[in-house]
């Protein structure tokens, strides 16, 4: 009986271990309301590479959920797309652009547009659940925590929206136009304003606390380890402390940041881009320098943790990059117009398993596979070779009429 029991007991542990991992949807803006970047992999996705043409610029982060990507264009759609083979399940229409990166909570994503309202849309059928008018842009992320959705409107208001029907719980005036999104953390929502400052605010509305930077901040705070991390247009990394606010430490990357910073509670690290083309990694406990990586364009987007030992960002240079975290050396970088048709992208990747999607201004999404460092057949490589062949039938063509002429003197 006592070896039956032990047998039991030893294929329940096998089956526990063999069995795959779930995986955490990407289902808002960074991942997680703490703005963090990480989720766990998805052990039991395969990845499929493709490519899709939007036929509109993308500037809205994407976002994931039961294995559907979800992203809004320039043309003030919607799109729900498949993971497995890039088709379009549903699209819904808004009357303008969609800037703001959509959230998804309880089957329903939250979605602000520039035609001033903000949606709640069923994932599965796409339609329209309850719509809230401000009058307003929003270029930031809704957060959702319990039964409420917290966004910023470009005007610098603060809402706070019943999460079932819509109904105004509260708003807040954060003194100038936002770019930055909410993060909720605890009790207390984080977020930056154009008027230099952070705001911590509880969920009742009531302002707890505010600093103020040398300039706009656009970043979103994260939030790890009772910290409050950001940059500001002033240059500068900020670590403040989550109860008062006072600064705990900061460090001058002496160029304006509108990237988020990704932290890898793992090892201690802070990575976080800059519009000098740098990607920086310092350390989240007292704001040393660890190391920097270059790329060719600015880096507004927000990198995400990928695996255990690799970071994964775009740049306004057109490409996707994947460094070892540890050091900063390039695993591997992506250029899906192949550098000669370069698009930037402004929007940060998301991860699913091995899987990173994102899309660039040509409005083209893509899937690749960040294990195997491979990407889809892009249209592009069709471009690329008809421009090297134009190349090749001009060089030829001007080498006949130089032989022409040497035979004519």
């Amino acid at each position: 009986m006592f070896k039956l029991k032990k047998a039991l007991i030893g294929l329940l542990l096998i089956s526990v271990l063999i069995s795959p991992i779930s995986a955490s949807n990407w289902s808002m803006f960074h991942a997680n309301t703490e703005h963090t970047g990480i989720v766990n992999e998805a052990s039991d996705f395969t990845v499929k590479t493709w490519e899709i043409n939007l036929g509109t610029s993308g500037i809205s982060n994407p976002c994931i959920y039961d294995k559907t990507l979800y992203l809004g264009g320039n043309d003030g759609k919607l799109y729900a797309i498949d993971l497995d083979d890039g088709s379009i399940d549903w699209d819904f229409e808004t009357d303008d652009a969609i800037k703001s990166s959509p959230v998804i909570k309880d089957k329903r994503v939250y979605v602000g547009s520039d035609d001033g309202y903000l949606y709640a849309i069923n994932t599965e059928s796409g339609k329209q659940k309850w719509r809230f008018r401000f009058n307003d842009e929003i270029k930031s992320a809704p957060a959702v925590k319990n039964d409420t959705v917290y966004f910023a409107s470009s005007s610098g208001n603060l809402y706070a929206l019943n999460s079932d029907n819509g109904d105004k719980k509260w708003e807040f005036d954060l003194g100038d136009e936002v770019s930055s999104s909410p993060t909720v953390s605890d009790d207390t929502i984080f977020i930056g304003s154009n008027n230099s400052k952070v705001y911590a605010i509880d969920l009742e509305g009531n302002e707890k606390w505010t600093y103020t930077t040398g300039d706009s901040v656009e970043s979103s705070p994260s939030v790890y380890n009772d910290s409050v991390y950001f940059g500001s247009n002033d240059g500068n990394v900020y670590c403040l402390d989550e109860s008062n606010g006072d600064v705990i430490w900061k460090y001058d990357i002496g160029q304006s940041i509108s990237s988020s910073a990704c932290i890898d509670s793992f090892d201690n690290n802070l990575f976080i881009g800059s519009d000098d083309g740098n990607m920086t990694c310092l350390d989240t406990r007292n704001g040393d320098f660890k190391w920097s990586y270059n790329t060719g364009g600015a880096i507004k987007t927000t990198a995400s943790l990928l695996d255990s030992d690799k970071i994964v960002f775009s740049s306004e240079d057109g490409s996707v990059y994947i460094l070892n975290k540890y050091t900063g050396s390039v695993d591997w970088d992506y250029n899906p117009c192949r550098y000669i048709f370069n698009s930037k992208i402004r929007t940060s990747p998301v991860i699913y398993g091995d899987g990173v999607y994102f899309i660039n201004d040509k409005g083209y999404v893509y899937s690749i596979d960040s294990d195997k460092h491979h990407g889809p057949q892009s249209v592009f490589d069709y471009y690329l070779i008809g421009f090297v062949i134009v190349v090749i039938a001009l060089l030829v063509i001007v080498k006949q009429v130089y032989n022409h002429k040497i035979r004519g003197e």
